[in-house]
C-alpha cells in the first residue's frame, strides 16, 4: 500500500467482514471494512470498518479511531459508557471486554496499534 492518501471516508467501498455469530446479543448485525494502510512489519494499519444496526460482544484492540457516520453506545468492563456520534474521537487500550449497542449503521476510521489481521469486531 502506498504511504500517503486522502480519500471521504463515508464514500469508501467495503467489503463484507465475518462476524462470530456468538458475539451477537441483539438484532441482526454485520460488519464490513477496507484496511488502507498497513505498516510494513504488519504492527499497525489504518482503516475504515462499519457495523449496522445491533448489540455485539467484543474484545477491544489498541485502537484510536473517529467516527464519521452513525451512533452508537459502547459499554466498558468499568461500568461507563461510551457515545458514539459523527466526530468523536475515541481510543481503546487494548483487552477490554465491550458491548456495542449500534442504534444507527456506524462508520469509523481506525488506527490499530497492536499487531494488525486480528480482529477489530470481528474481522473488524
Amino acid at each position: 500500500m502506498i504511504g500517503a492518501f486522502a480519500l471521504v471516508a463515508g464514500e469508501a467501498t467495503l467489503s463484507p467482514q465475518h462476524l462470530d455469530p456468538k458475539t451477537v446479543l441483539a438484532g441482526n448485525p454485520s460488519v464490513s471494512g477496507k484496511t488502507l494502510w498497513t505498516s510494513p512489519d504488519g504492527s499497525q494499519s489504518v482503516g475504515i470498518w462499519q457495523i449496522t444496526e445491533g448489540t455485539v460482544t467484543d474484545v477491544e484492540q489498541a485502537e484510536l479511531f473517529v467516527v464519521v457516520e452513525g451512533a452508537a453506545e459502547v459499554d466498558l468492563p468499568s461500568g461507563e459508557t461510551l457515545r458514539l456520534m459523527p466526530g468523536v474521537v475515541g481510543f481503546f487500550a487494548g483487552g477490554e471486554k465491550t458491548v456495542w449497542r449500534t442504534s444507527q449503521t456506524l462508520r469509523k476510521v481506525y488506527h490499530l496499534l497492536g499487531k494488525a489481521g486480528a480482529a477489530e469486531h470481528q474481522s473488524p
